[in-house]
């Protein structure tokens, strides 16, 4: 299951169990996941959250009146509890029903409202929130496919980092809004602009360009659709060009990974189109774009590609890699991957003893 979450999604779990340690609870409850998808703020679900009106305080506070706290806290790793691997399990489900690739912030909150249990309910409606509401929010922030699907004919999208598939995704959601039905160069530059984690936001703000400005210099440039777009919303062959330029960049710079930073690298080329007009307006140069990117760059580790095979093995607490161990040849014919002795999870800094021994032969 956890590995189809998204960094943030994963990150939720540790949060999660931050706040069970916290409160001195000793398992990790589907109250525990809420908090936790509160603290992740860039994810989607703390954003339909806070929307909702929803106070993270409030929450913690109902979630130790129900259920009090212990004297001490829990020693070692703390498990889910029965409820909480339901709600993480019916994530999984929400997003596999709506045809989407991998299990995001979004989709764990609809797994622990969908049929919450009656706990979580009694601990939002303290909080002042209606869980039908939450429900509705949440369906509506679903973006309509899944990242890959929104762009399959981009050559190499396996390489986008996950801040950068954000991006593509938030560009998608800039053009819903502005009711148009095409995603141009203008909505991947907006979308950059939304990914505040990616460094191509960090860039665009060193040099003045902030979000509610450059939103609005669209509007002016290219006006406001008629009418309400529904379905899939095709990429421009102009903003495809520009991904294809992103992936140019990160291989001239011997970069495996694609990020925003590369994004913006296509952008502000000669060929980056309305996007390249909207910076211009902005006072943005692009020189100086570049270099607040390759500073950027300079200090950044992009992963390279794996030459040899491996086997990945998630932390059976937090659900992130515990080991990622390298497949080697053996004979010519078979190949294997051995481990004996602890493992420590770099995430939540749970310990285990790793035993293994696998072996492939062809048949």
């Amino acid at each position: 299951m956890f590995e189809r979450f998204t960094e943030r999604a994963r990150q939720v779990v540790v949060l999660a169990q931050d706040e069970a340690r916290a409160l001195r609870h000793h398992a990790v409850g589907t109250e525990h996941l809420l908090l936790g998808l509160m603290r992740e703020e860039p994810g989607v679900a703390a954003r339909v959250l806070h929307e909702a009106g929803v106070d993270i305080a409030r929450v913690r506070d109902e979630a130790a009146a129900n259920a009090g706290t212990a004297d001490a806290p829990p020693p070692g790793p703390i498990p889910f509890s029965r409820g909480a691997m339901t709600a993480l399990e019916a994530a999984r489900h929400e997003s596999l029903d709506v045809g989407h690739n991998i299990i995001g912030t979004e989709h764990i909150l609809l797994g622990i409202l969908r049929e919450p249990e009656p706990a979580l309910v009694e601990i939002l409606t303290g909080a002042g929130a209606d869980v039908a509401d939450l429900v509705a929010r949440a369906e509506q922030a679903l973006p309509s496919l899944s990242v890959v699907e929104i762009a399959p004919e981009i050559l190499g999208f396996e390489r986008l980092t996950e801040f950068a598939r954000g991006a593509i995704v938030l560009a998608q959601e800039e053009a819903r809004a502005l009711h148009h039905n095409y995603v141009g160069t203008e909505h991947v530059l907006l979308g950059l602009l939304r990914e505040e984690q990616g460094g191509a936001a960090r860039a665009l703000a060193a040099v003045g360009v902030a979000l509610a400005a450059a939103r609005d210099q669209v509007r002016r440039t290219v006006g406001l659709g008629e009418t309400v777009v529904v379905g899939q919303i095709p990429f421009t062959p102009h903003a495809r060009r520009i991904l294809t330029f992103a992936r140019e960049e990160a291989t001239a710079l011997n970069h495996w990974s694609v990020g925003t930073e590369h994004l913006l690298l296509g952008l502000v080329g000669k060929h980056g189109g309305v996007a390249t007009d909207i910076l211009a307006e902005l006072g943005a140069e692009p020189d100086r774009i570049r270099r607040e990117v390759g500073a950027l760059l300079s200090i950044m580790v992009f992963e390279q590609p794996i030459s040899r095979p491996v086997v990945d093995i998630p932390c059976p607490v937090c659900g992130a890699s515990l080991e990622r161990a390298e497949v080697v040849e053996r004979d010519g014919e078979s190949i294997s991957a051995n481990r004996d002795g602890p493992a420590e999870c770099q995430s939540c800094g749970s310990t285990f003893d790793l035993r293994y021994s696998v072996e492939w032969r062809p048949a």
